[in-house]
């Protein structure tokens, strides 16, 4: 279960929920749990108004190895995961960000100064794609698959060992 979205104002100055929308944890997550990191933590301003957002933890080479070990390490499971249950996972994925969506671009939009509406879009952008490749993982073929505004998604079937 997750949590309730924060309920944020359509409009206005938006600038006190961007506390409320951070991360708790700024460390660094794989294989389920969070992790400090060796090196310094980075500090993260918010571009329009300079305020500080917070620290985030910088992963160096150790991490990076750690978090790819963990991540290969879950691949075999995943691989043998049923398609439908691969998919279900996928499409709870896309319910999620758009359930968080303007908690996601208020915070996307401190970070980066972007408007919160444009980062909504992204938002709900990722979430489409999440949707998008649920319904691959039942078609997959290999092939060359047009998308929207002309794009192609290529799909290539390749065994990893």
């Amino acid at each position: 279960m997750t949590a309730a979205p924060i309920v944020l104002p359509d409009s206005g100055d938006l600038s006190p929920y961007v506390q409320r929308v951070l991360p708790r944890s700024s460390g660094l997550f794989w294989d389920g749990r969070w992790h400090e990191g060796a090196d310094q933590a980075i500090a993260t301003f918010n571009p329009s108004t300079g305020e500080r957002l917070a620290d985030v933890t910088s992963a160096g080479s150790a991490e990076v190895d750690a978090a790819v070990a963990s991540a290969k390490a879950a691949f075999p499971a995943w691989a043998e995961t049923p398609p439908l249950q691969r998919a279900a996972l996928l499409r709870e994925a896309a319910r999620r960000v758009r359930l968080h969506s303007r908690e996601l671009a208020l915070l996307d939009a401190a970070n980066c100064g972007n408007p919160v509406r444009a980062m909504q879009m992204d938002a709900e952008i990722a979430a489409t794609q999440l949707d998008y490749f649920a319904g691959l993982v039942l078609e997959i073929k290999g092939e060359t698959i047009p998308t929207a505004n002309g794009a192609l998604n290529y799909e290539g079937v390749q065994n990893f060992v």
